[in-house]
């Protein structure tokens, strides 16, 4: 039997699944600035409030502990338990959030 996750695309409204909503849902919560959502005040990263920051060696640093320490990213486990065993998941939600920060550092460096 295979369990797969589904879900919907913000943007289309079709339907989605495994990676690709993994991805959508990861990049929901670190674009989402913490306190924004009414009801899940917890909800979102600090990677809001690094915008318009001078590119520093300490601004990637802050980036990088904004998308690990992104809230409700553990929530994400529990959509993949059937999936994926539990460090499986954080080994990949670490290369994703890498990728995420490295690629966020690289755009602010090259536009400035």
């Amino acid at each position: 039997m295979t369990v797969r996750y589904l879900g919907m695309n913000s943007q289309t409204g079709l339907s989605i699944s495994e990676i690709k909503h993994i991805r959508q849902s990861v990049r929901d919560i670190l674009v989402t600035p913490i306190g924004s959502r009414v009801v899940r005040r917890e909800y979102g990263s600090l990677l809001s409030a690094l915008i318009d920051q001078p590119p520093t060696p300490a601004l990637r640093l802050q980036i990088m502990a904004a998308c690990y320490s992104a809230s409700d990213l553990t929530s994400l486990g529990g959509m993949l338990n059937p999936l994926l065993s539990s460090h499986i998941f954080l080994t990949l939600l670490s290369i994703i959030l890498a990728v995420i920060a490295t690629a966020l550092v690289k755009r602010m460096f090259r536009t400035r």
